[in-house]
């Protein structure tokens, strides 16, 4: 993972911006392109991607690092029919984030329902079969709906006796937890984009 240190917010939120809209073009002319051109489009939107500023920890909304926001965000709502100050800083920021987070919201189900569509088909580039690989796995911790359908899917498959090569030899605890297993309080948030990202998009917009 890559990431800028940024010095204050509304640099972050400029540079997520820009990657998302580029990440964007490269999924809309990925398949426009030339053949020779076609490698580079995947790659860098591979490379997009993968960048740390689009990391739940950035992206989203967690305590630790959004309270500011948040607290003007509850102003806000609790005084919508009040024309706050264009010059508040913390407003004009969650205006942004709340732009930025919708805009990478519609890039992830849209690169997704492209994905889905590109997974039966053969002859796919080298670079192309990465991208898909990669962005699958990214949609799985990113698009929750996405993970509880493939959950679900690969249940229905093992309940009615499918054997699916790909999980042969795991172990697989779909729906159980045993008493040994303990959730990790630390690093279950890094991953909770529906309760750290989309619950709050749902509240702001």
């Amino acid at each position: 993972m890559v990431s800028f240190i940024y010095n204050n917010i509304e640099d972050l939120l400029n540079s997520q911006k820009i990657l998302i809209d580029l990440a964007k073009h490269f999924i809309e002319q990925c398949d426009q392109v030339p053949l020779s051109l076609r490698s580079l489009y995947y790659e860098c939107l591979t490379a997009v991607i993968l960048r740390g500023e689009l990391e739940l920890n950035l992206m989203g909304y967690d305590q630790e690092s959004s309270i500011p926001l948040m607290e003007s965000a509850s102003k806000a709502i609790l005084k919508k029919n009040q024309k706050l100050g264009s010059s508040n800083p913390d407003m004009k920021n969650m205006k942004q984030k709340i732009k930025v987070a919708t805009s990478y919201q519609t890039f992830l189900y849209q690169t997704l329902e492209k994905v889905l569509n590109t997974l039966n088909q053969k002859g796919l580039i080298d670079k192309e079969k990465i991208f898909v690989e990669i962005f699958c796995a990214v949609a799985y911790f990113r698009i929750p709906e996405f993970r509880n359908k493939l959950l679900a899917c690969v249940d229905s498959a093992h309940n009615e006796g499918v054997e699916l090569t790909e999980l042969r030899g795991a172990d697989w605890l779909l729906d159980t937890r045993t008493s040994s297993i303990k959730p990790n309080n630390q690093l279950t948030p890094l991953f909770d984009w529906d309760r750290n990202f989309y619950i709050y998009l749902k509240v702001l917009r």
